[in-house]
């Protein structure tokens, strides 16, 4: 039986995971944050914050109010609130904390299974459609393999990456004319929705969880140096993933020199900007295998 209030140690990293999720915890009705670890590397970024006096610590909170930021008002004013529940992660000397949910916030390290051993039930978020895209940065993947639907799945933590019991799962249709990064912003609206579901119906949730297809599972690491790289020797449909997958960040390498891809168009006429394109004057253009890519000449 759980308490009236979910004992829950959660563990996240300093970011959008962090602030996009961690408000329902802290306004829901049914849980009580025990404990709060961020990994070492966040716990780095929050340094200033959590060293900043008060009144530093409620400028912040009243910039976030004139900016109807609401997330990060919420989020930080947790931060202030109770500082005596925030915690570094350190895995050498990590004691297990015995709770009613362990929530996990987009963590980026492994979570000991000395604490999911202790915990009465677990969620992770992930973004793809589990058992598919399991590990880093599943959209990119999912862009990179030109693929036409993801989504969101909520699974229960296990001592593999992404391996859980799925819970809940969003379907989510992916347009022809879409990148990683526009996908991303939508998914987010999703991923909050399908959380707000679990925690309002967690205790019949949890229970009727799904293992996953181990036929079907796939994993990917995080890309390579090389993967943002459009080579002459790629296909149409291979330069269009890449550069979908990662529009600020891919290269054409011209004459040994890396340019930047500001934008392509494909054979089809659908053309695709990066979000951080050169002005127009500055750049030149290489037709590669009947993608046009517009590149920085600068």
């Amino acid at each position: 039986m759980f308490s009236k209030k979910n004992r829950t140690v959660v563990m996240t990293e300093y970011g959008s995971f962090f602030i996009y999720y961690f408000p329902l915890l802290f306004l829901s009705q049914k849980i009580h944050v025990h404990r709060l670890y961020f990994s070492s590397f966040s716990w780095n970024k929050l340094s200033k914050f959590r060293n900043s006096n008060f009144l530093y610590k409620v400028y912040f909170l009243l910039m976030s109010i004139i900016k109807l930021d609401k997330n990060s008002f919420l989020s930080h004013l947790y931060l202030t609130l109770f500082p005596n529940r925030i915690s570094k992660f350190d895995a050498n000397n990590f004691v297990p904390q015995s709770c009613d949910y362990l929530c996990s916030l987009g963590f980026m390290r492994k979570i000991p299974y000395t604490q999911i051993e202790v915990s009465k039930s677990s969620t992770n978020i992930h973004w793809s459609l589990l058992p598919q895209y399991a590990g880093c940065h599943p959209y990119y993947w999912v862009f990179r393999e030109n693929q036409k639907y993801s989504g969101i799945t909520i699974h229960k933590i296990a001592e593999d990456y992404d391996s859980g019991n799925i819970i809940i799962q969003k379907r989510i249709p992916i347009s022809e004319i879409e990148t990683s990064i526009s996908f991303r912003k939508k998914a987010a609206k999703e991923s909050i929705s399908l959380f707000k579901n679990y925690l309002k119906n967690k205790k019949k949730l949890d229970q009727i969880s799904i293992k996953q297809n181990r036929n079907d599972y796939t994993f990917y690491k995080s890309p390579k140096v090389n993967d943002f790289i459009i080579s002459f020797n790629d296909s149409c449909e291979e330069i269009i993933g890449k550069f979908r997958a990662a529009p600020d960040s891919c290269h054409v390498v011209l004459n040994r020199q890396k340019k930047k891809v500001n934008s392509i168009i494909t054979k089809t006429g659908i053309i695709f900007f990066s979000h951080q394109r050169a002005k127009i004057k500055s750049c030149k253009t290489v037709k590669i295998n009947e993608v046009i890519i517009s590149y920085e000449d600068i």
